[in-house]
């Protein structure tokens, strides 16, 4: 892509003139959500300010315009993906489709004994809609593991429908190692054993052209706020014939062709799975977001993100300590990698002070991480937008932050280091600064029988172990995480607890030292435990 048209396409993007801190921002987490074009946003307000009302049910001029644009969205998203207008059923996104698929085509039809078939590299929502309904009616759940290269493990794949699965479901790309998977292949084989098929798309949407009727799978989810649309509206593409067959997941308004105290006629599909107002201006949205990728150049924009990818590897591969997860023959523009002996967490925060944007933790992809060892990653996951420029300057970062790592120093004891740490964590102006001082603080040396099974606090973005006492109203606590930042949290509550200050005084402290988005239960759900023991223990 030459960077006439690059230019061109970044001035679409409001968002990307932001700046972080006084920097510029960068953003590399495109695989969780992407940002959107100004023809989207615009189309969203164009319907709150002309067109705002509700669909299908009212006669009057402004609800005949929004029903019509809103079925328009429909037809738009057909035609992106090759399907008819009544295969495609609006949901809150990818996972809402999948769940939709599980509790109404797979529910009526699976019973105790019967076998599903999944894959260890699916997102959170393309194994747990099945895992509970496995569970709930007795059936199981046949895994598909990698090989070495990252791909599935194909004679696995074919050995697993043999055993007459009641349903196959897939991913078409991984969000943690981007790799692409042989789709066509793997649904033609399922069809030839007469199974059903659902591929969750909700990173291949973005990056590659779809074709249902080439594909021929029978279910298709995506979500839109991954393909440059608006958050909270999705699709799912199912044959005509099979959403007709299947009974509706919710029901209420909307859905129905008649109803009396004591009969209900459901609506034919797709309406008949759109239980109450839909989001309108959401599939609007999307429309407009199929609409800007159809009048790009999907073969240049493909080609521009490959050649941002191959240059992010070759930058990672030259810093020493980090490890890249295996991607396949084939990949989206998303990789994966972690260091040696610096946390994920801890390299995606001093990124952030610098403006990047990068996503670290489990990715929604626990069981595949674990076949990893690993309870975390770095994912930098990339869209058309990003440029050579942009991965120079966070390589530059990674290498930086790679070989200088923050150390206390040895002349001074742990007591007294952590006291240093504190007040310079304190004094910092700037959060870059204060940064660094917390990695600083964290790294002071801690007692590593901390480290036990009963002191582990799950659901943490990065393992954290907490040890907590009181006795005659003294309390005690002590505490440690595999994130630099989380160990100099709990050392900076313990600092002002010595002080003699109260959990709202503390957190009021934090909050005033900027460090607020550290108490999110995603980022330290042990922080949050700490919290609220030391609330249940103040005097």
């Amino acid at each position: 892509m030459d960077s006439q048209t690059l230019r061109r396409i970044r001035s679409s993007f409001p968002i990307l003139n932001t700046r972080v801190d006084g920097k510029p921002l960068i953003y590399f987490d495109n695989g969780a959500t992407t940002q959107k074009p100004r023809e989207v946003i615009d189309a969203i307000t164009q319907f709150y300010r002309k067109e705002n009302a509700n669909v299908h049910r009212a006669a009057y001029h402004l609800s005949s315009l929004a029903t019509a644009h809103f079925e328009q969205a429909r037809g738009q998203l057909a035609q992106f993906i090759n399907a008819k207008p009544n295969e495609i059923v609006w949901t809150r996104g990818a996972t809402e489709g999948l769940n939709l698929v599980a509790e109404s085509y797979l529910r009526p039809i699976l019973k105790a004994g019967d076998r599903i078939v999944i894959a260890i590299s699916a997102h959170h929502a393309a194994i747990l809609p099945f895992q509970r309904l496995a569970q709930q009616v007795g059936a199981h759940l046949d895994v598909i593991e990698l090989t070495a290269s990252g791909e599935l493990n194909s004679d696995q794949y074919q050995s697993y429908l043999k055993l007459n699965p009641k349903l196959v479901a897939l991913p078409h790309a991984s969000n943690v190692l981007g790799t692409v998977y042989p789709i066509k292949e793997m649904v033609k084989l399922a069809k030839r054993e007469g199974l059903t098929t659902l591929i969750d798309g909700a990173q291949a949407a973005p990056h590659l052209v779809l074709d249902m009727q080439d594909l021929d799978a029978d279910f298709y989810a995506f979500s839109g706020h991954k393909m440059f649309g608006p958050t909270g509206i999705g699709v799912l593409y199912g044959k005509e014939a099979l959403l007709n067959a299947m009974p509706p997941w919710q029901v209420g308004g909307e859905m129905i062709e008649s109803v009396s105290l004591t009969e209900t006629q459901y609506a034919e599909a797709p309406l008949r799975f759109e239980a109450g107002t839909p989001d309108i201006a959401g599939a609007i949205g999307l429309a407009a977001a199929a609409e800007y990728l159809n009048n790009l150049d999907r073969a240049e924009i493909e080609e521009h993100e490959q050649q941002l990818t191959s240059h992010l590897l070759q930058g990672l591969k030259s810093i020493e300590g980090i490890k890249i997860l295996p991607a396949g023959e084939f990949s989206l523009p998303i990789v994966s990698f972690y260091h040696e002996t610096i946390n994920a967490d801890d390299i995606a925060a001093q990124l952030d002070a610098q403006g990047i944007a990068v996503r670290a933790g489990s990715h929604c992809a626990q069981p595949l991480m674990q076949s990893f060892g690993l309870h975390s990653s770095v994912r930098i996951s990339l869209a058309f937008y990003n440029t050579i420029e942009e991965l120079d300057t966070c390589i530059a970062l990674l290498r930086s932050l790679c070989s200088h790592q923050p150390v206390t120093s040895d002349e001074t004891s742990n007591s007294d280091s952590a006291k240093l740490w504190i007040e310079q964590v304190e004094q910092a102006k700037d959060w870059p600064t204060r940064l660094n001082a917390l990695m600083s603080l964290g790294s002071v040396s801690i007692d590593p029988s901390l480290k036990r099974p009963e002191n582990l606090v799950t659901g943490c973005a990065s393992q954290t172990w907490l040890k907590l006492s009181s006795e005659k109203g003294f309390i005690q606590f002590d505490g440690c995480s595999e994130s630099r930042q989380i160990t100099a949290l709990i050392q900076l509550f313990k600092h002002q607890i010595d002080q003699g200050s109260t959990v709202e005084q503390i957190k009021t402290y934090l909050t005033d030292l900027g460090l607020e988005r550290q108490l999110s239960r995603t980022r330290g759900n042990a922080i949050q435990r700490l919290i609220e023991w030391l609330e249940s223990h103040d005097s």
